[in-house]
């Protein structure tokens, strides 16, 4: 069997919830049908985590991913049925560990900010040796 990363793990998570594949998730298309699903994405792994580690894993720009996710809970708001697959989605990407998904997607001594206890950002560096998976 072989590892599936975060991203792919995700990803074929909302592909069963909402039938299309995950390809045509991430992919470039605006149409509704993909939309919907690719900000439940967003929500899942921004909530889960934080935009900045959604938008690295899905190799998207984190404005990209802001928007998704404020799309994505105004839709939620909206709709019932909607809410419940991005709840199960949000089990999902709350079983990925952080610190993994930094190895496999921060290139090597990257940077990455994270939030203190005192609410403000720290940059902090992604160790060479913590990168190899």
């Amino acid at each position: 069997m072989t590892h599936k990363r975060g991203r792919e793990i995700v990803l074929d998570a909302a592909a069963d919830l909402f039938g299309w594949s995950p390809a045509a998730i991430m992919g470039k298309d605006r149409y509704d049908m993909f939309m919907s699903a690719r900000f439940a994405v967003y929500v899942a792994l921004s909530a889960a985590h934080n935009k900045y580690v959604a938008s690295r894993v899905l190799g998207r720009d984190e404005s990209t991913v802001r928007h998704g996710v404020e799309r994505g809970w105004a839709m939620m708001a909206e709709d019932p049925e909607y809410a419940a697959k991005v709840a199960k989605l949000r089990i999902v990407a709350a079983g990925l560990n952080t610190d993994q998904l930094r190895r496999e997607y921060y290139p090597e001594d990257r940077y990455f900010y994270e939030r203190g206890a005192d609410g403000r950002f720290r940059r902090k560096t992604v160790a060479s040796e913590a990168c190899a998976v």
